[in-house]
């Protein structure tokens, strides 16, 4: 089989000494047969033959570099565009075992902003990556091309590029090398995780915050008015929360999301009438315990701890059917 012909991103290769230039790119031509165009801000020659230089300007902005190599390497007849984490030695040929495959992110364990930001980045623009921070990626030309005709940040094309690349329906892999040390080398403030989460956060995501609230409002009336029906509490329960998760799903299913389709959006319902009902008869469990005490806690106490229980659930229902139900599963993440 033919080696690919690669497009490697290279800023600040210009940048390095020539002694680990040279180090950088001799393990590139020591592990690698095919053809490769180095996309840099240095403008170099290669005796052998086996690389070819393509400088574009320095950038006073990562993104700005990135934008200009993405639109460099759709002139080239490249099947892969790689780009690094890292110059150093130890991770020039880190994409050399993932080559047969389409998009790749090779990631480390994660520190604990980058966990934070992770989660509910996937939270807010229903994603399912694990490190959305790592920037040794395999990027085919499909994706380079969306890639390049947006505007992203700084701080947060790392995640950004994922979700574009999942609202084109374009897969990535994301490879999870469990036995790293983490990454204790990227350091965000608080001001820097806010805008990354912020940017992150897509229309249909508000929307589905406003749903949200709206279906908790709708259960806790609906829970009092099948309360003055007479209905136990337990029933009670079960009965709003079914009514309101019913009204949820079909409002962001059918309008928000705009899933067409009876068959998988019936199987999507059971999914998220599964998630749905465990936080329920969880509460149904406490409220059955509380309510064998409600004599010596008093009625007030008893409703205050059954609308907290209620909260704790619509919260526990939001993000369990925000993960597996409407979250987008097109990163598939692997352990290794």
């Amino acid at each position: 089989m033919a080696s690919p012909r690669l497009a490697l991103l290279l800023p600040g290769l210009g940048l390095l000494s020539e002694q680990n230039r040279n180090a950088f790119l001799e393990k590139q031509r020591a592990n690698f047969e095919g053809e490769i165009f180095i996309i840099s801000d240095f403008s170099g020659h290669d005796k052998n033959n086996r690389f070819t230089f393509i400088k574009i300007s320095p950038a006073a902005k990562p993104e700005d570099f990135l934008k200009q190599g993405f639109s460099a390497a759709l002139t080239l007849d490249v099947e892969k565009i790689i780009t690094f984490e890292n110059l150093s030695t130890r991770n020039a040929t880190w994409f050399l075992p993932y080559l047969g495959m389409g998009n790749v992110i090779e990631s480390t364990k994660r520190n604990f902003k980058e966990m934070l930001v992770s989660e509910v980045v996937n939270l807010v623009s229903f994603g399912n990556s694990y490190n959305v921070f790592s920037m040794n990626r395999i990027f085919t030309p499909e994706a380079v091309e969306v890639l390049a005709g947006y505007e992203l940040s700084r701080r947060s094309f790392l995640t950004e590029s994922i979700n574009l690349l999942n609202s084109h329906g374009i897969r990535t892999t994301e490879i999870i090398k469990k036995n790293t040390v983490k990454n204790k080398s990227r350091r965000l403030t608080t001001s820097e995780l806010a805008a990354v989460i912020m940017r992150n956060t897509k229309q249909n995501s508000v929307f589905y915050g406003g749903i949200s609230l709206l279906t908790y409002i709708a259960n806790v009336v609906m829970l009092y008015v099948g309360l003055s029906l007479g209905m136990i509490y337990p029933l009670a329960v079960f009965f709003s929360s079914e009514l309101a998760g019913l009204s949820n799903f079909i409002v962001n299913e059918k309008i928000n999301f705009k899933n067409r389709g009876f068959l998988n959006s019936a199987y999507k319902f059971g999914k998220f009438n599964a998630f749905l009902m465990v936080p329920v008869v969880l509460e149904i469990l406490l409220l059955g315990v509380l309510s064998r005490y409600s004599k010596g806690i008093g009625t007030g106490t008893f409703f205050a701890i059954s609308l907290i229980s209620i909260i704790a659930v619509s919260i526990l229902s939001f993000v369990l059917i925000n993960r597996f139900v409407w979250a987008k599963r097109t990163n598939t993440k692997v352990y290794i």
